[in-house]
C-alpha cells in the first residue's frame, strides 16, 4: 500500500508540472493536453488520499501521520508557489524568448514601424467560431501578438469580430475573403489590407503584419500603369477569361492606384509617378519609340512586369 501511495503521489506531481507547462505553451487552460494532465493529477491525487486515509483508519504503523501531512503540505505549498509565480509573470507581462525563431520578441524593423506610426490604424480580427481547439489557440496567440505590438504605439486599435454575428459591419468593411481559420484586416484611412490565415499558418506571422502595416500607413500611394494600345487583357474588361478587371481590382484592394498608359510618339517617356509598368498579354508588336522609353525607364531604376 505504501508503494501505491508513493507512486500515486509522484504521478500526481509530475502530471501537475506537465499540465502547467502545457498552460504556458498553449497560453490557454481549456485545451485537451492541459485538461488531460490535470485529470491524471486529480485521479492520482485521489488515489494517494484514499490510500493515505485508509492507512489512518487501519492505524497501520507504517503510515506516519506527521510525515504524511508534512509531505502533503509541502507538495501543496510548492504547487501554490508555481501558480503564484506564473500568475505574477503573466501579470507583469514578463517573458523570456527561448524559441529558436524568436516568436516572443518583436523584430527591430517591426518595432521601428510601430514607433514611427503617426496615423491611426484599425486592426480587425475576423474569427469564425468553429470549436476547433487548434484554431482557438492560434487566434488567441494572434490577439496576444497584436496586443504586444499595441504596447509600442498609441495609434493602434484592435477589435475582434464574429462574421456570423456582426453581419452589418462585415458588409461595410467590404472584405473580399474570410477563411474558416480567420482573416486579419488592417486599415488606415481609405487604405485596407487583408491577411487571410490558413491551416498551415493559423496565426498571424510578424512579417505579414509588418508589410501590411507599412502598406496602409505610407504617405505616397504607389501607382501601377498598364500599357494600353497593344490588345491583350483590358483592365476595364469584366470578362473572366479575356478581361483584366479582376487583376485591377486586386491591385486596388492592396492600396495601389491603377491607370492605363499610352506612350505618346512626340515625347515617349514613362510617368515619374509610375511604381510598376505592366504589359499584360500584348498581341501586337511594340514600337521602337516605346522600347526606347522602356530602356530609359529601366536605366532610371524603374520596374516592369511582362505577362505573356
Amino acid at each position: 500500500m505504501r508503494r501505491i501511495r508513493t507512486l500515486a503521489g509522484i504521478i500526481a506531481i509530475v502530471a501537475v508540472c506537465v499540465g502547467l507547462n502545457f498552460v504556458i505553451l498553449n497560453e490557454s487552460v481549456f485545451t485537451k493536453s492541459v485538461l488531460n494532465s490535470f485529470g491524471v493529477a486529480a485521479g492520482s491525487g485521489g488515489i494517494w488520499l484514499l490510500v493515505y486515509f485508509t492507512g489512518l483508519f487501519r492505524r497501520d504503523k507504517q503510515y506516519d501521520t506527521p510525515y504524511g501531512l508534512n509531505s502533503a503540505v509541502a507538495s501543496l505549498a510548492f504547487l501554490v508557489m508555481c501558480i503564484t509565480a506564473y500568475a505574477f509573470v503573466k501579470r507583469m507581462d514578463i517573458s523570456l524568448d527561448l524559441t529558436q525563431e524568436g516568436r516572443r520578441e518583436l523584430a527591430s524593423q517591426t518595432e521601428l514601424v510601430l514607433e514611427s506610426l503617426t496615423k491611426p490604424v484599425e486592426i480587425f480580427c475576423i474569427f469564425v467560431k468553429t470549436g476547433d481547439s487548434r484554431s482557438m489557440i492560434a487566434q488567441d496567440k494572434t490577439v496576444r501578438f497584436l496586443e504586444q505590438c499595441q504596447d509600442l504605439t498609441d495609434h493602434i486599435t484592435i477589435e475582434v469580430i464574429d462574421p456570423q454575428k456582426d453581419v452589418i459591419q462585415m458588409k461595410t468593411m467590404k472584405v473580399l475573403h474570410v477563411t474558416d481559420v480567420g482573416t486579419i484586416v488592417i486599415r488606415s484611412g481609405s487604405r485596407q489590407k487583408e491577411i487571410a490565415l490558413s491551416h498551415v499558418n493559423a496565426r498571424l506571422e510578424e512579417r505579414d503584419f509588418t508589410n501590411a502595416l507599412i502598406n496602409v500607413s505610407r504617405d505616397i500611394t504607389p501607382k501601377v500603369y498598364f500599357l494600353d494600345g497593344h490588345g491583350g487583357h483590358d483592365i476595364d474588361d469584366d470578362d473572366p477569361t479575356t478581361g483584366g478587371h479582376l487583376f485591377k481590382s486586386l491591385l486596388q484592394h492592396e492600396a495601389y492606384e491603377v491607370e492605363k498608359l499610352i506612350i505618346p510618339i512626340e515625347a515617349p517617356s514613362i510617368p515619374d509617378d509610375c511604381s510598376v509598368l505592366i504589359i499584360n498579354h500584348y498581341t501586337s508588336d511594340l514600337t521602337p519609340y516605346e522600347i526606347g522609353a522602356f530602356d530609359q525607364y529601366i536605366e532610371d531604376g524603374g520596374r516592369m512586369l511582362f505577362l505573356i
